[in-house]
């Protein structure tokens, strides 16, 4: 059976090089620890990375609030006037009713059932957080709010899988990419997304970022992001290092396959993989030592 590198060697990986795959899923020790930031409270690393990206005066909705953690700090801070928490789970939003009652939240903090967008009018608030959905589960919500998408003004999406659907459905339908950020929290790497629905249909917006890496194709570029593959910040090289490292390890099995559909398979799972590990493991790539 043929062996296929170890994902962790090369330019992109040499700040780690003796770590373990299950050692590089805790790279900045982070863990488990919430963020303490005197306005805000404590936060896990993955919902205060949002704070930055939410400008003072905003009105917010928080879709699969589920504890509507980030409304809740974001109004007690007064960085936001008014927050919508949104979830589809009954029992959810019957019990998060009563804590905000007995915190003493009014109208200022709304929690209403139902999916996605659906809840919500249009043009209701100015940012609009999803976190801790599957990309395919935020594609669907983006999918069924159709129109009114555009009557706000900010999406950050956290999604629990890869992001490389979303910048996707992003680029075809001319809603501009305009940051991107990965973050660790309880051992796992998130990205974050930060697109610009103020500026939907301006497609030269939306191509910016990828034909400023022109001749790297746009399917790579959805998968790795544009913003993080210019800037290459630590938590992104550690992210990709355990991604390729999957990659490796899935193209391993697929090598044993017998079928002439299996082969096939394998034969496209090599190009992908070999795809990913050219770009980056470049000579000319390296990481950033730190992400400040």
């Amino acid at each position: 059976m043929r062996e296929y590198p170890c994902a962790g060697r090369g330019p992109l990986f040499e700040r780690v090089p003796s770590r373990t795959v299950a050692q590089a899923a805790r790279p900045i020790g982070l863990g488990r620890h919430l963020v303490y930031n005197e306005s805000m409270g404590r936060l896990s690393p993955r919902l205060s990375a949002l704070v930055r990206w939410i400008e003072p005066g905003s009105r917010l909705a928080d879709v699969g609030t589920d504890h509507a953690l980030l409304p809740r700090a974001l109004l007690r801070s007064g960085r936001i006037v008014r927050a919508v928490g949104i979830d589809v789970l009954p029992h959810v939003v019957r019990d998060l009713e009563e804590v905000l009652r007995r915190e003493g939240f009014g109208e200022e903090l709304e929690v209403r059932r139902g999916s996605g967008l659906s809840p919500l009018a249009p043009g209701e608030v100015d940012v609009v957080v999803i976190a801790g959905l599957g990309a395919e589960t935020v594609r669907a919500i983006f999918e069924e709010a159709g129109e009114k998408l555009a009557t706000y003004r900010r999406l950050l999406v956290v999604p629990t899988d890869e992001a490389g659907p979303l910048r996707r459905w992003f680029y075809r339908h001319a809603v501009p990419l305009v940051d991107e950020e990965v973050v660790w929290d309880g051992g796992r790497g998130y990205e974050i997304l930060v697109a610009s629905l103020a500026e939907f249909g301006d497609r030269t917006a939306v191509r910016a970022p990828y034909d400023a890496l022109f001749p790297q194709p746009l399917h790579l570029l959805f998968a790795l992001g544009p913003h993080l593959y210019v800037r290459r910040p630590k938590a992104w090289c550690t992210l990709w290092e355990v991604r390729l490292s999957r990659r490796a390890a899935r193209l391993a099995s697929t090598a044993r396959a017998q079928t002439l559909e299996g082969m096939r398979r394998h034969r496209r799972f090599r190009a992908a993989y070999d795809l990913f590990r050219r770009a980056l493991t470049a000579e000319n790539f390296s990481c950033k030592s730190s992400d400040t």
